[in-house]
């Protein structure tokens, strides 16, 4: 918020100016190219949804003429099925790291999360494997993780208290259950 002085009609009146900024980014696979139809809603310090927006190819979103000071969170989703990108071999580098044989990277423990329980455990190779068999058509926890780089387990939102500024998220996402980077991600 500025302060300046006008003058009206001969007067010096003081003159509150309110700065407003944009919210922006791209939401993005480990290897940076774009996930598309995600859905990322913005919402105030209420959790009321102040506005959405659908991300092309690019990967691309933003809003603008966001309040000075406000406090926001944005919330990534994308609908896909569960078994797009989930194989027996995504079983099998799970299992490895789980038994110690070779660690998966940050995003393929993010992916292995199949529960979003926060942990890599043969309960996620249970679930994928349920989901291969077509026993089941859902793993439990979210389709798809989105996250900031450095987060260890992602929660799906970013928070953005007290706006005082243009900010530009990249944010990563990741399809559960592909482990090894298997999943058709824009039709």
């Amino acid at each position: 918020m500025k302060q300046y002085i006008a003058i009206i009609c001969g007067l010096l009146l003081p003159l509150t100016i309110f700065s407003q900024h944009t919210i922006s980014g791209q939401v993005v696979l480990p290897n940076a190219t774009g996930v598309c139809d995600v859905l990322v809603t913005l919402r105030d310090a209420g959790g009321q949804t102040l506005d959405q927006e659908v991300t092309p190819t690019s990967g691309l979103f933003s809003f603008e003429n966001l309040t000075d000071g406000a406090d926001y969170t944005l919330h990534f989703s994308k609908d896909d099925i569960a078994i797009n990108g989930a194989s027996t071999f995504d079983l099998v580098l799970i299992a490895r790291h789980i038994l110690g044989i070779s660690s998966l990277s940050q995003y393929g423990i993010w992916a292995a999360d199949v529960n979003n329980s926060s942990t890599v455990t043969t309960l996620d190779m249970i679930q994928e494997r349920r989901v291969i068999l077509g026993i089941q058509q859902t793993f439990p926890g979210v389709e798809w993780a989105f996250g900031e780089a450095d987060e260890t387990f992602p929660g799906g939102q970013i928070d953005v208290p007290n706006l005082n500024a243009d900010i530009d998220f990249d944010v990563i996402g990741v399809k559960r259950g592909d482990v090894n980077d298997s999943a058709v991600i824009c039709d």
